[in-house]
């Protein structure tokens, strides 16, 4: 994560509370899959989407 982003990201009300969140997503797991990041975060993802099935936009907020 660029120094730019990090500022950003903290300066900002809405977002300076998702501060761990954001550094884990987009720094850490980035660093630790390395150049298998994209495949792992693809397969991840379709998985839980299975798992844990959202039926409306609601529930995607509610399940978040």
């Amino acid at each position: 994560m660029s120094e730019k982003l990090y500022k950003s990201i903290i300066e900002d009300t809405k977002t300076k509370d998702f501060w761990g969140e954001l550094f884990l997503r987009d720094s850490l797991i980035k660093e630790l899959l390395g150049k298998d990041n994209h495949n792992i975060m693809y397969w991840a993802g379709k998985k839980m989407a299975r798992k844990f099935q959202i039926k409306d936009a609601l529930d995607l907020i509610i399940f978040f």
